[in-house]
């Protein structure tokens, strides 16, 4: 009984276009503040996979992490207002519900998916290093129209999401350079 399950679950997870559980990426987590949470990420998610996400604290910066697992989540079609801007067309969104006092005000952090050592947060990156020891990071900004997600591996943009907020942002901190991957 527990291979037949287990076999599902598998063909489950190949049907429905998740990947297999690798190297730690990065997405933008969006809580809505009512227990919702949208997840946009450049790859889709393995049942294995950890999501950690950053979330409120009580001034509305960001802290780090909270852990849901995959199983969690699921991938929603509707995908408007996300892009990938290194690999076109492999945006993928997610919804999932948190759990009570994640975030009783909307809030948009960054998300880890997958395993990521030394894991630090500030106020607009995460950082960590990769089990082989590459350093990785991953850094939010907001432009005139949306949030922007860009991710490195070393020197190198592995990561460019953006979100769309549907309004326009009075003050956007992307610097010219963010918005072109070299940070």
């Amino acid at each position: 009984m527990d291979i037949k399950r287990l076999l599902l679950t598998l063909l489950a997870a190949a049907a429905s276009g998740c990947s297999t559980a690798g190297p730690a990426s990065f997405g933008i987590a969006n809580l809505d503040g009512d227990g919702g949470l949208r997840l946009v990420v450049p790859q889709g998610l393995s049942p294995t996979d950890t999501v950690q996400i950053q979330f409120p604290d009580d001034r509305a910066g960001p802290q780090c992490c909270k852990q849901l697992p995959a199983r969690d989540f699921k991938r929603v079609t509707d995908a408007a207002g996300v892009y990938n801007k290194v690999s076109p067309g492999t945006t993928y969104v997610y919804q999932a519900s948190v759990p009570a006092g994640w975030a009783d005000m909307p809030f948009i952090g960054i998300a880890v998916v997958g395993e990521l050592g030394a894991l630090r947060s500030g106020r607009d990156r995460v950082e960590g290093a990769l089990p082989g020891g590459a350093h990785v990071g991953a850094q939010l900004c907001t432009s005139h129209e949306g949030v922007h997600l860009t991710g490195k591996q070393g020197d190198s943009l592995v990561t460019h999401l953006y979100l769309s907020l549907g309004y326009d942002i009075e003050s956007p901190t992307c610097t010219a350079a963010q918005l072109s991957g070299k940070r």
